[in-house]
């Protein structure tokens, strides 16, 4: 023998040699042939698509702010023309929703724009793609947000507000901690139900209340292969504030650059406070765009 290992291909080959005696490679493509697989696919496709065309999809429902509203107060209309209250111009507004109801690629390239705006929409027209795997998006229904003026929207902006208070608060400081104490009081008070320091700011469907805060997922190293993935991230240094006057809030409507410099941390730390767990979640930061 000339020591050479044989390889698994060799061995596969000559065991089914043996069994079969010669034969094709072409014979243990499987029991359907290509053409007989390609028609079997098709079918399972086309009376997947059936079952969603026999659903009858769910009516859109809109909170109604949009018509209440003459002056779209309470409508997205950020890097389209504001005037120095930050009320988007009434005319652009009509555009920019005859435009989305063309719904025409091309007619996105006359969105009107505010004069400081630098910023663009990301991704406007997605919308109208189709997604291939699974039911569309307009076939789920979806809780429209409640309304401007109500109690419901005056709840939620205060709980976001205690969150960006308490950005910079680690999470294992929550209990005993001043703040979360005051958030947990001032949330009761406005009909949020019971909290503890686990359950702050958690969400209200299944296992939203279960485990900590951070998943182990987030803190422990991944094996990939030769490497070796660290959870550390280079996040934004606490302590920072941003849209505090009512100048910038005008200027990020508009969507001009921020008026403020972001800072990060020299050094990569793990996620544990809300500052990095929001800043590691964001797909595409503004700050990674510059």
């Amino acid at each position: 023998m000339d020591g050479r290992i044989p390889s698994r291909r060799s061995v596969i080959a000559a065991a089914m040699f043996v069994r079969f005696g010669a034969v094709e490679a072409a014979d243990f493509v499987g029991p359907l042939t290509p053409q007989q697989r390609q028609r079997r696919v098709f079918e399972r496709r086309r009376d997947a698509a059936q079952a969603e065309l026999d659903n009858d999809p769910p009516e859109p429902m809109t909170n109604g702010d949009e018509d209440r509203y003459p002056d779209r107060r309470a409508s997205f209309s950020k890097t389209l023309p504001h005037n120095p209250l930050g009320e988007v111009d009434p005319d652009a507004y009509r555009q920019w929703l005859a435009i989305l109801l063309s719904g025409d690629p091309a007619r996105f390239a006359e969105v009107p724009r505010d004069s400081e705006a630098v910023e663009r929409l990301n991704n406007p027209q997605a919308t109208y793609a189709i997604d291939l795997v699974g039911p569309d998006a307009t076939a789920l229904s979806l809780a429209p947000p409640p309304p401007f003026a109500s109690q419901e929207a005056a709840a939620e902006m205060a709980e976001l507000y205690w969150l960006a208070l308490m950005r910079d608060v680690p999470f294992r400081e929550y209990a005993g901690h001043p703040l979360a104490t005051a958030a947990m009081g001032d949330l009761r008070a406005i009909g949020f139900g019971e909290f503890t320091p686990a359950t702050l700011f958690r969400g209200e469907t299944a296992g939203d209340r279960r485990g900590p805060f951070v998943s182990q997922l987030l803190l422990r190293d991944i094996p990939y292969g030769l490497k070796t993935v660290d959870q550390r991230f280079r996040v934004p240094t606490r302590g920072q504030s941003f849209l505090t006057t009512f100048d910038a809030w005008v200027a990020c409507q508009r969507g001009a650059h921020p008026q403020r410099q972001l800072y990060f941390d020299d050094e990569p730390r793990y996620v544990a406070s809300y500052r990095e767990l929001i800043a590691t979640s964001v797909f595409r930061p503004l700050w990674t765009r510059r």
